[in-house]
């Protein structure tokens, strides 16, 4: 009788253990990949979107186009550059920033396939800059701005603030990354 109860006993830990390896990422997961496949909050609680904005007047941050990600240095060292002919791009994002002047912004990938029409083609705008992926802006100086945004970080999700420097008469924006490394974002304009 007892060897009988150890058994079930053990049977039911298995299965509990089964149940919350199957199940537990997506419960305690706080966000979820919409139809775009762009990983957005449950339940969004973005810390800068409860803070008041003013749009810094003096500032040159662009609200009409869209920054797109162009260079990235690893101390110092150039390890990527868009216009690179012989990058893979059939498979990858072409990453871009578009601030609106609400203090909103989105931070979004765009398939390489869609990129040429989503330069011209406001329906396949609209597709990528929607409210579910919006993120938040505010300028720290006239020429610095820390946006909040949610990623994916080990299947949970999490906020966090990057800084950016406004450069170049609003032409480019870049974030120094820990570690060395610097992402250079350069402004484009719809067609």
């Amino acid at each position: 009788m007892v060897r009988q109860k150890n058994f079930r006993t053990r049977q039911l830990r298995i299965l509990f253990a089964l149940f919350i390896t199957l199940t537990g990422c997506s419960l305690l997961s706080r966000g979820y990949y919409n139809e775009d496949f762009i990983f957005v909050p449950k339940k969004p609680n973005f810390k800068l979107a409860k803070t008041k904005f003013e749009y810094n007047k003096t500032s040159m941050l662009d609200t009409v186009g869209y920054y797109q990600l162009s260079e990235i240095y690893y101390n110092g060292e150039k390890t990527f550059d868009f216009n690179w002919p012989y990058h893979s791009w059939s498979q990858s994002n072409v990453v871009i920033f578009k601030f609106n002047s609400d203090g909103t912004c989105y931070y979004v990938g765009v398939p390489y396939s869609e990129y040429s029409s989503f330069k011209h083609n406001s329906l396949v705008q609209k597709k990528y800059l929607k409210p579910s992926n919006f993120e938040y802006y505010r300028f720290i100086t006239s020429h610095s701005i820390k946006i909040e945004v949610f990623v994916n970080s080990p299947g949970l999700g999490s906020y966090q603030v990057e800084k950016y420097s406004i450069i170049n008469n609003g032409t480019t924006i870049y974030e120094d990354v820990v570690g060395g490394e610097k992402r250079v974002y350069l402004l484009k304009k719809f067609e």
